[in-house]
C-alpha cells in the first residue's frame, strides 16, 4: 500500500467507510480525510477513533464494533447481505 497514489480516484461505485485514529503516526489521518472529503461515492463516513493511532480496531474495539454497526450493517442490510435469521 506504500506506494500507492489514490488521489486520483475521485468517485466509488460503492459505499465508502474509513476508519482513522486520530492519534496515528504511521499513516496521515489528515490527508486521508482530505481525500475522503473530495470522493464521490453513494454513501461514505470517516470515522475518527479519537484514543487510537494505526490500529483502532485493536486499541478501542469497542468504538469500532459500535461504529461498523452503526455504518456497515445498514449497508449490508439493504443489500441482503446479513446472516440468516438476523434482523
Amino acid at each position: 500500500m506504500l506506494g500507492q497514489d489514490l488521489s486520483g480516484i475521485r468517485k466509488l461505485d460503492c459505499p465508502l467507510i474509513v476508519f482513522a485514529g486520530r492519534r496515528d503516526v504511521d499513516v496521515n489521518a489528515s490527508l486521508a480525510h482530505e481525500w475522503f472529503d473530495k470522493v464521490q461515492a453513494p454513501s461514505k463516513q470517516f470515522i475518527w477513533i479519537e484514543n487510537s493511532s494505526h490500529l483502532p480496531m485493536t486499541e478501542e474495539p469497542g468504538k469500532v464494533l459500535v461504529s461498523l454497526v452503526r455504518y456497515a450493517r445498514p449497508i449490508a442490510e439493504h443489500a441482503g447481505d446479513t446472516a440468516p435469521g438476523v434482523h
